[in-house]
């Protein structure tokens, strides 16, 4: 945001990812995943949030770590359109079940403690036409800027782990 909108819109600014946990209410993530940012969401950043917060994943699954979150029992509840394997079998057999993550069992199995506390989408916040309208005012700002001055806009390296 240009400096001054933050104040007209009411937004306290932060310098960092921890502050910025410590002091919202709703964390919605949006990034790619590469080296730097998988498991970027773990124990630290989730401990910093504060009771009653909600997490929101809508970028890429490998960037919330399952693990820290099943255990940060004092988020209100956590929503994930995106996990690390995608997409997880319907009815998964035994060998598959081992792939599966508990948090994501234990939600199949509609868990008593997970009950108004986890919502989990298949990539269903991308099906709106506000994402459809993005896609294709971005592919042709992209086209343009390829065509008229050889630019590579919106390119993300993913490194090999």
């Amino acid at each position: 945001l240009p400096n001054g909108v933050d104040r007209a819109l009411g937004i306290d600014r932060v310098k960092t990812k921890e502050e910025l946990f410590e002091c919202s209410d709703t964390v919605n993530l949006h990034v790619p995943l590469t080296r730097e940012t998988r498991g970027i969401v773990g124990n630290d950043l989730l401990g910093r949030m504060k009771k009653g917060s909600i997490l929101v994943n809508t970028s890429r699954g490998g960037v919330v770590d399952l693990d820290a979150l099943e255990d940060a029992l004092k988020l209100a509840g956590a929503g994930l359109d995106v996990i690390p394997v995608e997409p997880a079998p319907r009815k998964p057999d035994q060998k598959e079940v081992e792939n599966v993550h508990s948090l994501i069992q234990a939600y199949r199995r509609g868990e008593e403690w997970l009950k108004g506390r986890l919502v989990i989408t298949p990539h269903v916040a991308f099906y709106s036409q506000e994402s459809w309208d993005d896609i294709r005012r971005l592919s042709c700002e992209t086209m343009r800027d390829v065509l008229l001055d050889g630019l590579k806009t919106s390119v993300i390296r993913i490194e090999d782990e």
